[in-house]
């Protein structure tokens, strides 16, 4: 029975190893003639062998690594000896000592053991031609990365050479990568983009430009949320005069308005210069909370609506506004930073901002008023000095404790807040109010006392407000209106509207 085995790596010389087939015929073993060329380094292998006889060289037909049945020349062991011993290979002497003893240890110990070595030969060749290929794939993702580092390059360096000064681009590039095949991408516009990656590069300690989009000026406003709220509401307008020509028609009923698209308010505020502003309770001791700056503390300072102007000044003076001490933080520091903010110095009451009207027992809220001097005239009180007195020692006054409505507790305003609601700020006289207007039906839905109101309430920004009433575009889904409050003839307020 014919068994051929391989022996893999069974024969090393410098540091080089070679393949060698042997076929198996009982206990003669044959060796396969290209592996003993390829050994001994032969160019003109074939040629020698055509004087060997047929005891020294035969013909087997074997399968090959492709399933292929073809016919291969062997050396017998004596036709091996004979060509060893003619060679003057430097290969010839080792190998024949390495053939001696891979016969003698196959005879004596049997093809099991020969066996167990040509697996163990494979499997280190398996093992070595493994960590081959991942070397080699090492060596390809190294090679990609510095490819792709060259291409990114390049293309940054088109990219920002690409447009001149003057051009509106909105461009992307990558701060950095990130763990988890993850990068940090910067997006922004500029008009500039060679100076604004410079500018970048000093920021971020890198910036690689890999994505720009020229953006035509002329049309930068048809993208953002004023114009397609506009639209929306063009659109809306446009179905309910249908419903109006519709009715008219039919003589049913007018369906109310469709509620038109108001866009989210889902801005971060991210200031990043001045101080950060505190809010602490009324003695100065307690820290209540941290805002970004005054305009963030205007806006989220839990219903006490503060004005930013009149924040600082109540940090300047130490005194207590809307129930509150403030202070400012260097933007540094952590926001749970607790100061020293000195003693309260105790101003003069305000006559201005809601007044609460207190119980006897101080249990609950019994009224609320706009200001000092509206509580004064639904008590019947002369003037409003009873009531200032009242204030500033604690005292009652005409039955009851008065206390401006940002310094009455937690618990009094929700209490009260839950069976009430609170009255309209006052218009002074010779004032501003402003109007909240439906944008399809042009119906008043709100009065605010003051910009600052709207402010506050709607989160609106000074100039994009004032831009709205100037221009009667649409802020925030309704439209604006500024009217001057006159003053008062005859027991009546007239209001003039300054924008119809």
């Amino acid at each position: 029975m014919v068994h051929e085995l391989d022996v893999l790596k069974a024969f090393v010389m410098d540091g080089t190893s070679y393949k060698v087939d042997i076929l198996w015929d009982g206990m003669r073993p044959m060796f396969k003639a290209n592996d003993i060329g390829t050994v001994l380094g032969m160019t003109n292998f074939h040629a020698t062998l055509k004087s060997y006889d047929e005891d020294e060289m035969v013909l087997n037909i074997v399968r090959d690594q492709r399933g292929s049945m073809q016919e291969t020349t062997y050396l017998t062991e004596r036709g091996l000896y004979r060509l060893l011993m003619q060679s003057r290979k430097p290969a010839a002497r080792p190998f024949q000592k390495w053939v001696v003893q891979v016969i003698e240890t196959i005879r004596q110990k049997g093809h099991y053991d020969l066996e167990a070595a040509v697996y163990e030969a494979k499997e280190a060749t398996r093992l070595a031609e493994a960590a081959a290929a991942q070397k080699i794939e090492e060596l390809l993702v190294e090679q990609a990365k510095i490819s792709k580092a060259a291409t990114d390059a390049a293309r940054h360096t088109t990219l920002i050479n690409a447009f001149k000064k003057g051009d509106c681009l909105v461009y992307f590039g990558k701060i950095r990568d990130e763990p988890d095949s993850k990068s940090l991408i910067k997006i922004g516009s500029t008009k500039d983009l060679k100076d604004r990656t410079v500018g970048l590069e000093k920021e971020f300690g890198s910036m690689q430009i890999f994505e720009v989009f020229q953006i035509a000026k002329r049309h930068q406003t048809a993208y953002n949320d004023r114009a397609t709220t506009k639209q929306l509401v063009e659109l809306e307008l446009l179905r309910y005069k249908n419903s109006l020509l519709q009715s008219n028609l039919t003589g049913t009923e007018v369906k109310e308005p469709i509620p038109y698209y108001t866009p989210p308010d889902d801005r971060r505020y991210t200031q990043r210069r001045g101080d950060k502003i505190q809010r602490y309770s009324s003695d100065g001791k307690q820290l209540l909370a941290t805002y970004p700056g005054c305009a963030e503390a205007a806006r989220q300072a839990e219903g006490a609506a503060p004005a930013g102007n009149l924040i600082r000044i109540a940090i300047n003076k130490r005194t207590v506004y809307k129930g509150f001490r403030w202070a400012k933080l260097d933007r540094t520091l952590p926001d749970d930073t607790v100061q020293d903010i000195g003693e309260t110095v105790i101003s003069r009451t305000s006559k201005k901002g809601f007044l609460a009207m207190i119980a006897l027992d101080r249990s609950h809220i019994v009224k609320v008023f706009a200001d000092m001097k509206e509580a004064a005239e639904d008590r019947q009180f002369s003037g409003m000095a009873a009531i200032s007195t009242a204030i500033k020692k604690g005292t009652k006054s005409g039955g009851h404790y008065f206390c401006p409505w940002y310094e009455c507790g937690e618990q009094l305003r929700s209490e009260y807040l839950s069976r009430c609601t609170l009255p309209e700020e006052r218009v002074r006289s010779n004032g501003m109010m402003i109007e909240q207007i439906h944008a399809l039906t042009n119906d008043v839905l709100k009065r605010f006392a003051s910009i600052q109101s709207v402010q506050t309430t709607m989160r609106i920004a000074r100039a994009s407000l004032k831009r709205a009433l100037e221009e009667g575009s649409i802020l925030k889904g309704y439209k604006w209106r500024q009217v001057v409050v006159q003053a008062p003839e005859d027991g009546d307020e007239e209001e003039k509207a300054q924008f119809d």
